[in-house]
This record gives structure tokens, sequence and C-alpha cells, in this order.
């Protein structure tokens, strides 16, 4: 049994909010360490833009490298947002000790118990029947990790005009063969079980926008993947 915390859209701002912005990020630290999880995901939008990501990674490091050190390993896509600004690659940087998956079309990486296929944002996944993915191991899960809106569980209103994510056809899941996706972008909880894959939004880790679409308390999934998938949310007391 593979189990993990699922967290998306932190939009660390180096700024005012900063002290609140890391008062959060602690929060899903402690929780990760308090539940003993085998990895913490982060599914995009961690930074605010690319400038907030050039000024913060190296502190936001710092601060994860207590997870890495207790065997709990933070596995890291970029989101629209990190690439707003962008001046380089992102796939160029090391984040050492996180595992930062910014490589395209995906990358594949093992922790946990548990296969993650990451998928870094994209203004479209089309072509995704090509992709070379290797099959899936028998009695591991796989996990999906994507930024990204699905036709099914939402397609918007989306405000965000110049960068938004692209779109993932339901059939994406299951022709990867994934067992949870943990997705990013939404900034409401959400998920759905799409043909055989539970997928989920935990929604924003902290109220970024003032919107009803968001309203609601801000959390972290905690899932539990095996033969079946189980997921709870931990809603975060720092945050709103």
């Amino acid at each position: 049994m593979a189990k993990i915390i699922h967290a998306a859209d932190l939009h660390l701002e180096d700024g005012e909010e900063k002290s609140y912005c890391y008062g959060v990020l602690d929060e899903i630290i402690a929780l990760a360490l308090s539940e003993k999880a085998g990895a913490l995901v982060l599914a995009g939008d961690i930074f605010d833009s690319f400038g907030d990501f050039e000024a913060l990674r190296s502190e936001v490091c710092l601060k994860l490298r207590a997870l890495a050190e207790a065997g709990c390993p933070v596995i890291y896509i970029p989101g629209n947002h990190e690439a707003r600004g962008a001046t380089a690659d992102l796939s160029a940087y090391n984040l050492d000790p996180v595992i930062f998956a910014a490589a395209r079309p995906f990358s594949i990486v093992e922790a946990g118990g548990a296969e993650f296929l990451c998928i870094p944002h994209a203004e479209s996944y089309e072509g995704y029947r090509d992709w070379k993915v290797p099959p899936k191991k028998a009695g591991t899960p796989r996990i999906v990790v994507a930024h990204a809106l699905n036709s099914t569980i939402y397609t918007g209103p989306d405000e965000e005009t110049d960068s938004r994510a692209g779109v993932m056809d339901d059939d994406l899941f299951a022709h990867l063969g994934a067992d949870y996706a943990a997705l990013g972008h939404v900034h409401a909880g959400r998920q759905e079980n799409l043909g055989g894959t539970l997928a989920c939004y935990p929604g924003s880790a902290r109220v970024w926008r003032a919107h009803k679409r968001e309203a609601g308390p801000r959390r972290a999934c905690v899932v539990e993947a095996g033969e079946t998938v189980s997921v709870r949310g931990a809603e975060l007391n720092s945050a709103g």
C-alpha cells in the first residue's frame, strides 16, 4: 500500500504574502511527516510566477529537505504559473532534494511504493497515445501527476486567458494505466472516477483568488493506493 500526500496550487509569492505562504507550506510538510507518507506530490503552480520560482526556490527546497531526510521524497511538476515570464527552460533546473519532474511530455519516478507518471503543464495533450510509456508494473500502483483541466471534472470558466492549462481527455488516464490522477490547476476540490482511475483536484492549498468558485476550506489529500484507492481531505488550518 502506497500512502501519499497530494497538494497543488500554493502560488507562493515573494512579497507581503510570503510569511503566510510559508505557513501553509510548513503545515503541508508537517502533515506528510505526521502521516508517515511515502511521498509528497505537488501538482503544479507551487509558485505564482517564474519570478517567484527564481526568488524562492532555494528557500522552499531547504524547507522540503526535512521530508527527504525523513524518507519522504517530494515530487513536483511545474504548472502554468511557473512558466509565466519564464526566461529559461524549467527542465534545466535542479531542485535537489526535490524531484522536479519538468521533462516533457512525461517522466517516470518510482518512490514510496508507487510509480509516478509525471506530466508537466502543456497547452495540449493530444499526442498522448503516441507516448512511449512502459507497461505498468504488476502490484505497483501507477499515479499520474498532471496540471491540467479535464473535460468531465472541470473545463471552466477559466479566468487565466494568457496561460491556461490544456484539457486532458478522460481516456488519457485509462490509456496510461493510472490508478489515481493527482491533478492541479482547479482551485476548488473535485474528484471523479474516470474509467477506473480516481482523478482528484485537492483545490488550491491556500486562498489565492477571492471568488465563489473557490470558496470553502483549503486542503491537501491523503491518498492510499493499493488494490483500491482511497482519498481523504486534510484541512489546512493555516490557510485562508
